[in-house]
C-alpha cells in the first residue's frame, strides 16, 4: 500500500462488476472442487460406509421395539435391584437383574409388578439381527418385553448420530472434504462402540 504523507491510502471499494466476478469465481471453484471430490474413491467409500451406519442403527431400534431374534436361556439367579411405588396394592420393580448358566448379567429396568423368575427356568434374550447385540429379555414371569440397560446408551448415540448424518446428507455437506470426513469418523467411532460395548 502506498502511504502519504505518513497516512495510509483509502481503500477503494469494489464496483458491482467486480463483486459478481469474484462471486461467480468462488461459485466456479467450489464446484471444481466438488467435481474433484466426486470423482475420488473416498468419496464413494465413506458415502457407501455412512449409509451402512444409518441401516445399522436403525435396525438396532426397529429390533428394539419390534421382533428381533432369540435365544433360550437358564436362570440360575435373578435379583430385584430396585422397587418403585405401590400400584394396586402391589409394589412395581424398578430394576432386576437375571444371572445366566454363562454368568452373564441382564440388568433391565421393569416399571412394573413381576414376580421373580424361578431358578432353572427359562428365559429369551434377543437380539438384533446384524450385530448380534444383545438388546432385549423375555422372563417367563411376564409376557412383557424389557430392554437392557445397558443399551440404552447406545440407542441415544445412534439417534443422535444418526440425526447429525441426516443433516449433513440433506444439506449435501456431504460433498465437503472436511464435513464428510467429520462425519465419516464419527459415525466409524459410534459403530465401534456399537459392536465391542
Amino acid at each position: 500500500m502506498l502511504f502519504e504523507g505518513g497516512k495510509k491510502s483509502s481503500r477503494i471499494p469494489l464496483n458491482q462488476e467486480q463483486v459478481k466476478e469474484i462471486i461467480a469465481y468462488k461459485k466456479q471453484k467450489q464446484l471444481v472442487a466438488i467435481q474433484k471430490l466426486k470423482k475420488t474413491k473416498r468419496y464413494r467409500v465413506l458415502n457407501i460406509f455412512n449409509v451402512i451406519a444409518v441401516i445399522v442403527y436403525c435396525e438396532i431400534i426397529f429390533c428394539m421395539y419390534g421382533p428381533a431374534t432369540y435365544e433360550v436361556s437358564t436362570c440360575v439367579k435373578a435379583n430385584i435391584d430396585s422397587y418403585g411405588e405401590v400400584i394396586n396394592g402391589k409394589r412395581s420393580v424398578d430394576f432386576m437383574t437375571i444371572a445366566d448358566q454363562n454368568q452373564n448379567r441382564y440388568k433391565f429396568y421393569v416399571g412394573e409388578y413381576i414376580q421373580l423368575p424361578k431358578p432353572n427356568s427359562e428365559f429369551y434374550i434377543g437380539k438384533d439381527y446384524l450385530l448380534r447385540k444383545e438388546i432385549k429379555v423375555l422372563v417367563s414371569t411376564s409376557e412383557e418385553e424389557y430392554i437392557i440397560w445397558r443399551i440404552t446408551p447406545l440407542i441415544f448415540l445412534g439417534i443422535f448420530v444418526t440425526a447429525i448424518t441426516m443433516l449433513v446428507f440433506f444439506n449435501n455437506m456431504n460433498m465437503i472434504n472436511y464435513s464428510l470426513i467429520a462425519v465419516s469418523l464419527m459415525n466409524g467411532i459410534n459403530l465401534f462402540y456399537f459392536i465391542f460395548v
